[in-house]
This record gives C-alpha cells, structure tokens and sequence, in this order.
C-alpha cells in the first residue's frame, strides 16, 4: 500500500522558490538564448535586472523559511510567541502562491 505524504508549509514554500530560482537563471542564460520561465513568476524577459533582484528575493524568503524551521524545532518552547511570530510570516510568503493547486488554505494568514 502506497503511503501519501502531507506537503508542509515549509515543503510547498520550497518548491515554490526552487520554481522562482530556476525561472530567474533562465532569465539571466547567456544572450541569444530564448527561454520562456517554467514557474509563472511576475519576469520580463527582456529585463536582466528584474531577474537579478528576484534571485535576491529568493535568497531573502529562504532565509525566513530556515528562521521559521529553525524556531519550529527549538526545543524552548519558552519564547512560543517567536515560533509563532514566524510561522505567520511563512503563512505570508506561502499566501503569494495562492494560486497554485498544492497551496492549502489552512496556510492564509
């Protein structure tokens, strides 16, 4: 019997930024290349700039991902207002995708 996993906020906000990643490099791939993004990310292609800055929004939002996990897993639960805190701003990154079919509405903050 096949065992169904449950995509956690943290899993759906991962691929959701890998998508954002892979479409901002295919944006900066050498000239003379056409590409069209996988993801459906807000990207001109004619607009290197606009490509360098989301790859730096990636890196940012990853960052706030691993604070959430990292307060998630802490083991002082003395500070839960933090976890919380955090898992509310994780709520708002998730909430940019809510279009997409894995986005989960328990997830809007």
């Amino acid at each position: 019997m096949a065992q169904t996993t449950t995509m956690t906020l943290v899993d759906f906000l991962g691929q959701r930024l890998d998508d954002d990643e892979a479409a901002a490099r295919d944006v900066l791939e050498p000239a003379g290349t056409v590409v069209v993004p996988r993801a459906a990310v807000p990207i001109y292609l004619d607009d290197p700039g606009a490509a360098a800055r989301m790859l730096r929004e990636v890196e940012a939002k990853r960052a706030i991902v691993a604070l959430y996990t990292e307060a998630d897993a802490s083991h002082d639960r003395d500070d839960a207002s933090a976890t919380q805190y955090m898992e509310s701003a994780a709520m708002a990154l998730a909430a940019a995708y809510s279009d997409h079919p894995d986005f989960r509405e328990g997830w809007r903050p």
